[in-house]
């Protein structure tokens, strides 16, 4: 066995060990969801904090950070993409605007132990998927 044959199986062996570990996450992850119930927002204060994931659109996906403030006001920042808005929650809906016009819904989902913060603009252009930071 040459030292080129032996690196192969090296390699062969690591790729295949990071393909069974990215099915185990993506697996994981598909269960969590599928576990996930929507969760009602009573006051604004349930989701105030540092939120942490990722922004997501037809031709891309960028990690993104949202800040919500316990009086509704809230900051995303993202590459590219900085917006400066405020929430309003009416009849148990999570709605928000941002100062340049963009205006979508808010969704909490999971319990206490995993919650994600779902972030849907109305035209589509953009959606959110976020867990609250440690």
């Amino acid at each position: 066995m040459t030292v080129l044959d032996s690196r192969g199986q090296l390699l062969r062996a690591a790729l295949g060990f990071a393909t069974l570990a990215l099915v185990g996450i993506v697996l994981e992850g598909c269960a969590l969801v599928k576990q996930s119930q929507r969760t009602a927002i009573v006051e604004i204060g349930e989701v105030a904090g540092t939120w942490e994931g990722w922004l997501l659109s037809s031709r891309d996906f960028v990690p993104a950070i949202l800040q919500i403030y316990p009086d509704g006001t809230f900051d995303l920042a993202a590459r590219r993409i900085r917006a400066v808005g405020r929430m309003q929650l009416t009849a148990g809906v999570l709605r928000f605007e941002t100062v340049t016009g963009w205006h979508g819904t808010s969704s909490l989902y999971g319990s206490e132990g995993q919650r994600l913060l779902h972030v849907d603009l109305d035209d589509r252009r953009f959606t959110g998927r976020f867990s609250r930071r440690p």
